[in-house]
């Protein structure tokens, strides 16, 4: 989540060191947050406030440019720096590798084929454009971020988003060459009900009135008995 995104942002930068607002947006603009890291520089400031009242960082002092307000210095506090940790370990934990399109991959073989060629291409593009937006990210990086201690810790960042999308983009084209004589996908069957996992869900609602006697027979079955008994002159209402 953003909050979380820009809190990590703050507490991790910290951690290397003491800084102002000012100082810290000035590093988010160059590493591009607002981008690809999930927050906006504008809500530095107030986190900033939120992460001093919680105890996690602290006023050390503040500092005078030119005629500007003074700006305040923050230093983290030990919570802060266990804190930051935590959020790191528990969001890299959290990372999921799930693809809407994945699902929507499952049940290409409903479209006609050109269709479904159409639907793939469509997906190749967008990924193609998330390549380049990348690219275009790395060089940023590589070009304008001062070369400071998280430089390269930043562009393997970059790297490996460029490499997840360039994977992406191979797999797709495979599944368009693959894919063009798969047959559509079977209705489901009575053998499905036996397949590893069914019947996990919820149970099948009981019927009325059943488990109070298995034997009883069911009011059509009665009826036919009384229908043999009178020699078929019950008549069904």
């Amino acid at each position: 989540m953003a909050g979380d995104n820009v809190q990590m942002f703050i507490l991790g930068s910290l951690t290397q060191g003491e800084a102002h607002g000012y100082q810290l947006t000035a590093r988010a603009k160059q590493w591009g947050v607002d981008r690809w890291a999930g927050f906006s520089t504008g809500s530095i400031y107030n986190a900033l406030r939120t992460l001093d009242k919680n105890g996690l960082i602290e006023q050390r002092g503040t500092e005078q440019h030119g005629s500007y307000a003074p700006a305040t210095i923050y230093g983290i506090t030990e919570l802060g720096r266990t804190r930051a940790l935590e959020m790191l370990r528990r969001t890299a934990a959290e990372t999921s590798t799930h693809d809407p399109f994945d699902l929507v991959t499952a049940f290409l073989g409903l479209f006609p084929v050109e269709e479904r060629k159409e639907l793939i291409a469509a997906h190749i593009a967008t990924l193609e454009q998330r390549g380049q937006f990348w690219d275009e990210e790395y060089r940023h990086m590589r070009e304008h971020v001062d070369r400071g201690e998280p430089y390269d810790w930043v562009l393997a960042a970059m790297e490996k988003a460029r490499r997840a999308g360039e994977l992406l983009v191979s797999c797709a084209e495979e599944l368009l060459t693959r894919s063009e004589g798969w047959a559509a996908p079977a209705p489901l069957r009575s053998a499905d009900l036996d397949a590893p996992g069914a019947g996990l869900g919820d149970p099948e609602p009981q019927r009325p009135g059943a488990g109070h006697n298995d034997s009883a027979p069911s009011a059509p079955a009665a009826a036919d008995a009384a229908d043999d008994e009178n020699g078929g002159t019950n008549v069904r209402r």
